[in-house]
């Protein structure tokens, strides 16, 4: 009986043993089956988040001045054109670090013509219309002054620039081209910009489209995204391409009559004309130091040659609508009557009051 009972007891004593151990590791089955479940729902809920949305790059882009009171002619033709690669490239083979880099920009269109000029660093533009272009207005927005040669009344012209701390002034960079320049130019001149003229050898060639004249309701169906703007193809052929000028010297030039000689009435001219435009008088030693120089004044299509430094230097004078000469004047000042301003290396020891 005793036996019965110790094994009775042994029995139900290894039962409850079981039991326990059975209890441990179903609480341990259902702790890791909790734990699972914590770790898929956070895994699953971690993406979201941990996910973040790149901020949209804004870019600031330069506000539109007014330009002109009246509207564009409708049938206006408008080109943008950025001289900022041909100045890098040209300021690599300049004699002087002075010397600012030449453009120039023919132009031939029996339709109006309206241009908007942007660079980062300073540089003559010479524009050249020719006989049949009208040329109704000339935008220039930049980093540095630029020079603007052979802009003439009634062609409206204005010039903003970020050194003389305007706020239109702005060079026009790639990415900014790639998403407003569209919509700036149809808002600025009242039509988008129908080219991208590529300047070569400093030359920039501007010949008319010769295309239907393109309605409102053409325009109004332009995607004004900028994801989905499309550029208009470069014009970079012109209808008839203005040679370039034989290289002369002056007896030659004098002959072929693309200079004459000058005096003091076309300096005094210069004079008048450099005050209209920069608002402030010549340097003080301006008069002494082109007193003992020959004075010629350009008035034709006309190339520098041979020496025109040291002695042999002499003073030009760009009369109104001549084309900015070809090639080096060295130590030779010229005196542009289009600009108002002087233009060649020695030109800021003339001007200054040093």
């Amino acid at each position: 009986m005793k036996i019965f009972r110790a094994t009775s007891r042994l029995f139900f004593g290894l039962l409850l043993c079981y039991g326990l151990a059975g209890c441990s590791d179903l609480e341990k089955l259902f702790a890791d089956s909790s734990r699972e479940k914590t770790k898929t729902l956070t895994m699953s809920s971690a993406p979201s988040s941990a996910k973040t949305v790149p901020d949209k790059v804004v870019i600031a882009l330069p506000p539109i001045c007014s330009f002109s009171p009246a509207l564009a002619p409708k049938n206006v033709e408008v080109y943008v054109i950025d001289g900022e690669a041909w100045i890098k490239a040209s300021s690599k083979t300049n004699m002087s670090p002075d010397d600012l880099a030449a453009i120039r920009v023919n132009i031939d269109s029996p339709a109006p013509v309206a241009l908007l000029l942007t660079a980062k660093q300073a540089a003559l533009w010479q524009l050249n219309p020719s006989e049949r272009t009208r040329l109704w207005g000339v935008y220039v927005t930049a980093d540095q002054t630029q020079l603007i040669a052979g802009v003439n009344e009634p062609t409206l012209l204005q010039q903003h620039y970020a050194a003389l701390s305007d706020k239109c002034g702005f060079y026009w960079r790639d990415e900014l081209k790639k998403q407003a320049l569209y919509p700036f130019t149809r808002q600025l001149f009242g039509r988008p910009y129908v080219g991208l003229p590529v300047i070569v050898n400093g030359v920039a060639n501007i010949g008319s489209l010769d295309a239907e004249e393109n309605t409102d309701a053409d325009i109004a169906a332009v995607p004004d995204k900028t994801t989905s703007m499309q550029t208009p193809p470069a014009i970079t052929a012109p209808i008839t391409e203005t040679p370039t000028p034989r290289p002369m010297s002056l007896n030659e030039a004098l002959r072929a009559n693309v200079i004459r000689p000058g005096s003091v009435s076309d300096i005094e001219r210069f004079k008048s004309r450099y005050r209209d435009v920069n608002k402030r008088d010549l340097g003080r030693h301006f008069d002494e130091r082109i007193r003992m120089m020959p004075v010629y004044v350009i008035t034709g299509d006309f190339a520098f040659s041979g020496s025109l430094a040291g002695a042999n230097a002499v003073v030009f004078v760009l009369e109104n609508k001549a084309p900015y000469p070809v090639g080096d004047s060295q130590h030779s000042p010229v005196l542009d009557m289009n600009s108002g301003n002087c233009v060649g290396r020695i030109c800021p020891m003339m001007m200054s009051d040093e």
